[in-house]
């Protein structure tokens, strides 16, 4: 899918202000875009901590686990939209986000995406974009006639204007960099370090670490990690390999690391994840 498909759907937007954190991770069954109107929350998603504040961006992909933690006594106020990047699942209504023990990824609504959306985007400082999302929350209220043509346009919009907005902060070498996640995409499963990616584009190990942190949302370090994590689950559920079969060719370094990792990353046990899957 590339740009010129992008056709969002938009399934729900709202203005909502929260104060009660998230006692377990959720996982969704569409992309959710978070904008901190004001106030600041922590969101815990796929490892990792994110702090976002007033104009911050956050679109994560389906199947992402997130939880959103808000400071005792001071509620955020966000806007949430929930939506796919085409059209193919017009008109279907809303689907609550589930805990793991309950998601069923067959339960998803479109499967298609497209870099940067198909991971973490996260986009700081995003000013320009408040207005458009609060008009878009408005009108969804609303539900006027050709409302959710108009929307999928004004939407399309928004998330074309995010990309150029990052594209415009990122340092140079942002084709370097996409390079560099093609890369980690293709070999993945192999005995991959920050040292040798940062050899291979001429980059100093830590300086990589830190501009791949800035332009994609996450380490490369996590990244990779989580490549390697999404190639096992779908061994997990498509073959019968071994526990220790599956560690070896997603690249971890032993069944034991493999399992701990996953756990860590999932809430379940290769196992138990395949178990629940099958």
């Amino acid at each position: 899918m590339d740009y010129r498909d992008l056709n969002p759907y938009i399934r729900y937007a709202m203005l909502t202000r929260r104060s009660v954190s998230y006692d377990e991770a959720l996982y969704a069954y569409d992309h959710r875009l978070f904008y901190v109107m004001d106030g600041v929350c922590q969101v815990f998603t796929e490892g990792q901590s994110l702090s976002l504040q007033k104009n911050d961006l956050l679109v994560l992909p389906p199947q992402t686990g997130y939880r959103l933690l808000f400071q005792p006594g001071a509620p955020c106020l966000f806007a949430l939209l929930n939506f796919d990047l085409d059209s193919s699942y017009y008109a279907t209504s809303c689907r609550a986000p589930d805990v793991l023990r309950d998601f069923d990824p067959q339960k998803r609504f479109s499967t298609r995406t497209m870099p940067p959306f198909d991971g973490i985007f996260l986009l700081k400082g995003a000013t320009s974009l408040q207005e458009r999302l609060a008009a878009i929350c408005a009108e969804m209220q609303e539900e006027e006639p050709l409302c959710r043509d108009m929307l999928s346009a004004e939407l399309k919009a928004v998330l074309l204007l995010a990309i150029r907005a990052q594209n415009a902060d990122a340092p140079a070498g942002t084709q370097s960099l996409n390079d560099v996640r093609a890369y980690v995409d293709a070999h993945c499963m192999e005995s991959l370090t920050n040292a040798r990616i940062a050899a291979k584009f001429g980059y100093h190990p830590y300086y990589l670490s830190r501009i791949f942190a800035a332009r994609f949302g996450q380490t490369l370090h996590t990244y990779v990690g989580l490549r390697r994590l999404k190639h096992a689950r779908q061994l997990l559920l498509s073959t019968d390999k071994s526990i220790a079969e599956i560690a070896r060719e997603s690249g971890f370094r032993g069944a034991s690391w493999f399992s701990e990792y996953f756990k860590a990353n999932v809430g379940l046990s290769p196992t138990q994840y395949r178990r629940k899957g099958k």
